[in-house]
């Protein structure tokens, strides 16, 4: 597990990582990674080495999107691993890390969902901590099914209101996405990191850093390749990295690990 904050600046990002798997694993392709850029003085992110070309690379997020698409909106086909039941005690283990950041309640905050498929981390976990909750994933279908659970947007909350009153809802790829300066006090990348190349999910969390408010979170939860790997996994659409080439990366975008 890993928290972050961002030096020389009171805005605070949060890394929440779990489930780490062997390279033995079936079906786990073993390539290539671009570690080395973390032991640089001067570390130069260099195109990932799993893939030869940009066109490649650009396959793989087709193949991506197609997972995707081949899913049903369920709760169980959002579940990283294991099945539906999995879904509860992850999402209360992302809440009992993230609390102690909110004493204050959820009154006039505001959350960011980066990859949210359905709606189950905003309405399992982000709503317990924040009044809004806004949703960024590439599926319509998945789309569709996060405005029914949690409703269109209103004005106030009640018990026959909606979960997620004045939430919006933005249908694209993550990596399209540009967020408001300083609109959020938590931002949630959970089980989505690992289908970005290193390049975007490096520019994403640059990007992010920027739309947090002054104090505020960025939560992160992944797989991770063992921690004694020094190769990128690629296991059908995702990459799994290890926890040292994450801190890389958050080091790059300007973060630095505050809690794990």
């Amino acid at each position: 597990f890993f928290r972050m904050a961002q030096r020389h600046s009171p805005v605070l990002a949060i890394c929440f990582t779990l489930w780490c798997l062997s390279l033995s694993t079936a079906g786990l392709v073993v390539l290539p990674h671009t570690v080395q850029f973390v032991e640089q003085e001067d570390p130069q992110l260099k195109p990932h080495a799993l893939w030869e070309s940009q066109a490649a690379e650009d396959k793989w997020y087709g193949d991506v999107a197609a997972f995707w698409d081949d899913r049903a909106a369920a709760v169980g086909n959002m579940i990283e691993e294991g099945p539906s039941r999995n879904s509860v005690p992850d999402l209360q283990e992302s809440l009992e890390f993230l609390q102690e950041f909110f004493p204050q309640g959820r009154q006039g905050r505001r959350a960011l969902d980066v990859g949210a498929g359905i709606g189950r981390a905003a309405k399992g976990l982000l709503l317990k901590l924040v009044w809004t909750v806004d949703l960024v994933d590439q599926s319509a279908a998945f789309t569709r099914a996060a405005k029914g659970a949690l409703g269109p947007q209103g004005l106030h909350r009640s018990a026959s209101a909606p979960l997620n009153p004045g939430g919006e809802y933005y249908m694209m790829r993550v990596q399209d996405f540009v967020p408001k300066p300083a609109a959020y006090d938590l931002i949630s990348l959970h089980w989505m990191a690992l289908y970005l190349s290193d390049q975007d999910l490096l520019q994403l969390l640059t990007t992010l850093k920027g739309a947090l408010k002054p104090n505020g979170l960025l939560f992160l939860k992944d797989s991770l390749a063992p921690d004694d790997a020094d190769q990128a996994v690629l296991d059908d659409s995702r990459i799994l990295r290890t926890a040292k080439f994450y801190k890389g990366l958050l080091q790059r975008a300007g973060l630095h690990v505050v809690k794990h």
